[in-house]
């Protein structure tokens, strides 16, 4: 008796399907797939509108990933999945990028410090 394939790896209609934690790691979102697990987790994921928590959603060509990173919401449509994680070109290659947003600490949560000015640095001899 052998193994069933999941039912991502490849459809009867040729359509190709891959887990959502793995394509995050392939296109270079993330850079393990226990980050893209928690990422997943939080609810930080969108695929085609829709809240994800399951990591092992199947991912089709043409969907598309709403992506709430730490530094940046990313909205992006799947290109192609891949078998294993590549180069940074061949990784843009999987998908394509159709609204970035960059993160902004608010009023309420402080401001980053300024660093640029030897005096506003943080050094142990200033600390004595």
């Amino acid at each position: 008796m052998g193994r069933a394939k999941p039912p991502f790896e490849d459809t009867e209609d040729g359509e190709d399907r891959q887990r959502l934690d793995k394509w995050l790691v392939y296109a270079r979102f993330v850079k393990t797939r226990s980050v893209a697990l928690e990422l997943i987790g939080k609810g930080r994921v969108r695929l085609n509108g829709n809240r994800e928590t399951k990591p092992d959603r199947a991912l089709a060509v043409g969907d598309v990933l709403t992506l709430a990173l730490p530094h940046a919401t990313e909205v992006v449509s799947v290109l192609s999945v891949a078998d294993k994680r590549g180069s940074a070109s061949e990784a843009s290659g999987l998908f394509e990028r159709l609204d970035s947003t960059p993160r902004t600490k608010s009023s309420a949560e402080g401001r980053w410090k300024d660093h640029s000015s030897p005096a506003a640095r943080s050094f142990s001899k200033n600390r004595r």
